[in-house]
């Protein structure tokens, strides 16, 4: 494994208001505190009452990094994700590693524990966000690791899930593999999980043992966050107003929103026999809900992160480039409920390539921001380019045609057939040359079988390596040096923040 590049995010298409985060360009209202500046007071420590829940697992394994979190000057580094299957895609696994490499680098600055905790968002209800992962197999084919569809229940937490559905997974992922990759990759994987949500918690707690992982299932969370739950009820709508202040800030600013009016409309749901259930309008039944079972309400999206930075002691977030936008939006509503701001901090971003993909790109002088933005149009203007000659030859063949047919075209008689029959010959025109740029475009991949894997790892179906492909992917590749790794990979992250700098990394292996 090595470093091939660094790319700035400015080339690489990442969110904007991410890069302006970091190189403190933002207006003042929205810049909140980063890695380079100190947060505002956190609290002083958790309550027993709250540490003693959280850490109450059968496994020991999970319960010693809770037990860290009983000292009083123990702080926090906190990330999460919502459990996908056989683990998630990649990018589950960059928030984490940045969560303990940034604990790490404060805990030996500051002197005290700093326990990096990852929020295992198992309540979360979106099924299909959750439910597959992109495999590449060794011919270059995208498959997919999927869970059963049959198991899922409407607005049910996606941690209630069946852990059999990632056992499933993950064996149909292994049978592809060697037996050396095998055996490395079933030594890491999780062995008699109650559930979806905690057999993700294992997988992550194996590949990173210094994580303490947090099941937002836990009913102590909602019931220690009731008052912050009747502070926001009883000035939704001005929370609403201020919300929306913020996002017209960002527009202002030249950024979009990430928030969407429906979820700043009540940030508070019922949980109603494992179902979640939208209350809209009068906030009665939450009150009511809040005063005789606390733990039967459940925040949305807008409440999560505040829930989160007053029951833990943070002082830093690890957040993906989507995230910083939304946490913007909440700072007005953070200041009216008075929560403590952490640090936000971006995660980790980086593609893994295969050193033959990569090598016949540099052969091809493909620059590597354009590879990242859309590799199948670079990879068919290098084919466009080779198939000129035929590409010439059908412009040649459609101009004579046009030519030949202009005296009957100038001939009243036939004007109107003519033009009708040209303007067909322009969509076969289109064919044709669409498809000598695919007859280029197999030569090519034959003469260079590295570029077949990057059209299926760069950007699979259209979108970043990092959101589609599996976590199982890269511990088949690395094996037990996985964690080790991308902890080297996060390091080298978080010093270019501390330059006030973003930098996608391109690994080469």
């Amino acid at each position: 494994m090595h470093v091939a590049e660094r790319l700035p995010w400015s080339e690489t298409g990442w969110s904007r208001i991410a890069a302006a985060h970091v190189e403190e360009q933002l207006p003042e209202a929205l810049q909140a505190p980063g890695l380079s500046t100190h947060p505002g007071p956190v609290r002083e420590a958790m309550p027993e009452s709250l540490v003693a829940a959280l850490s109450a697992s059968p496994r020991p394994e999970l319960r010693r990094s809770w037990e860290r979190l009983a000292d009083p000057k123990a702080r926090v580094v906190v990330t999460g994700q919502q459990p996908g299957c056989a683990g998630g895609v990649l990018l589950v696994l960059y928030k984490a590693a940045t969560a303990v490499a940034l604990a790490r680098r404060a805990e030996r600055a500051r002197g005290s524990p700093v326990v990096p905790v990852f929020w295992n968002a198992t309540d979360d209800v979106d099924f299909d966000e959750i439910a597959r992962v992109g495999w590449p197999d060794a011919h270059g084919n995208l498959l997919f690791l999927e869970l059963p569809r049959a198991s899922r229940r409407s607005q049910a937490w996606v941690g209630d899930l069946p852990a059999e559905g990632d056992a499933k997974a993950t064996r149909a992922a292994v049978e592809m593999l060697a037996p050396s990759a095998r055996r490395q990759v079933e030594a890491l994987l999780p062995e008699n999980a109650a559930d979806h949500g905690e057999w993700v918690g294992l997988f992550l707690h194996n590949l990173l043992p210094e994580l303490a992982i947090l099941d937002a299932r836990n009913p102590a969370l909602r019931a220690c966050a009731a008052p912050l739950f009747k502070r926001y009820l009883e000035m939704h709508e001005h929370a609403a107003r201020l919300v929306e202040e913020s996002s017209r800030r960002l527009e202002a600013a030249g950024f979009e929103r990430v928030l969407s009016a429906a979820s700043t409309r009540m940030a508070l749901f019922l949980m109603h026999q494992g179902q979640r259930l939208k209350v809209d309008g009068d906030p009665a039944p939450l009150l009511q809900a809040l005063d005789n079972s606390p733990e039967s309400v459940a925040p949305n999206v807008m409440l999560r992160p505040l829930v989160q930075d007053l029951l833990l002691p943070v002082i830093a977030t690890v957040v993906g480039p989507a995230e910083i936008g939304y946490l913007l939006q909440l700072r007005a509503v953070r200041a009216a409920l008075e929560v403590p701001e952490p640090a936000v901090v971006p995660r980790l971003t980086l593609t893994l390539l295969e050193k033959a993909g990569w090598e016949a790109g540099r052969k091809l002088r493909i620059p590597a921001a354009a590879l990242l933005a859309d590799d199948d149009r670079v990879l068919r203007d290098v084919a466009r380019a080779r198939g000129s000659a035929q590409l010439q030859d059908v412009d040649a063949a459609f101009e004579a045609l046009s030519n030949a047919l202009q005296p009957l075209q100038q001939d009243g008689a036939y004007a109107t057939g003519v033009t009708r029959a040209l303007k067909r010959t322009r969509g076969v025109r289109a064919d044709l040359e669409r498809h000598v740029e695919d007859v280029a475009l197999q030569k090519l991949l034959a003469e260079e079988p590295g570029l077949a894997a990057l059209q299926t790892c760069v950007r699979p179906r259209g979108r970043a390596q990092e959101r589609v492909l599996a976590v199982l992917w890269l511990l088949a590749r690395w094996g037990r040096d996985t964690g080790p790794r991308l902890l080297e990979l996060a390091e080298a992250h978080l010093d270019a923040l501390e330059r006030r700098a973003l930098e996608h990394q391109i690994v080469v292996d």
